[in-house]
């Protein structure tokens, strides 16, 4: 069986974790378990080990909804993908806020999913070698993922969620359970 590298420890050792401004000692991996658990959630762990703040909190909602297409692409790089065919991709769509409204949530869940469902459907069961705004453009799921989050935003601008004040969006397109693409970026 493998092990890690590095110094051994038993339950009753301290463990020293560098961070950015000082070092923390826990005497005991129980005292330690609390703040690892929250670390995640609230900073990075960089590769020398340095404990990092992760940019500010923020709160989201995710809908997720699917479409199909069909494309080709164009480049050796794609090998049987340069012929024509299929996709379905399942797309999730992450709203954020700093805070919550005044009915404490990001926005109406229900909205939200019938603004994803009605940009999809511009492109549901269509050829996108077809559509004259990607005449040239290789479709691939890294290109559709933006596409669809400018959508998205340029809706969310026109008011399609209210008065909402939504900070950032993150579109992820999932090819299949193994592949997925996303685009990520602040409404601005």
């Amino acid at each position: 069986m493998g092990r890690r590298a590095g110094p051994e420890r038993d339950q009753n050792s301290a463990v020293t974790i560098p961070r950015s401004g000082g070092e923390s000692t826990f005497s005991t991996l129980p005292d330690l378990m609390p703040h690892l658990a929250a670390a995640p959630q609230t900073s990075t762990v960089t590769r020398s080990g340095m404990i990092e703040p992760r940019g500010r909190a923020m709160y989201s909602i995710t809908v997720s909804h699917h479409f199909m297409i069909a494309h080709s692409l164009v480049g050796t790089v794609f090998g049987p993908a340069q012929q024509l065919h299929g996709a379905t991709f399942v797309v999730e769509a992450e709203l954020r806020r700093d805070a919550l409204d005044a009915d404490g949530i990001v926005c109406d869940i229900g909205r939200a999913l019938d603004l994803l469902k009605t940009v999809l459907a511009e492109f549901d069961y269509r050829n996108l070698d077809e559509l004259a705004e990607f005449r040239g453009r290789n479709t691939t799921t890294e290109f559709l993922a933006c596409e669809v989050h400018k959508r998205l935003v340029r809706r969310i601008k026109e008011g399609a969620l209210g008065s909402q004040a939504i900070t950032s969006l993150r579109v992820v397109l999932r090819e299949n359970p193994v592949a997925w693409a996303a685009y990520d970026a602040p409404l601005g």
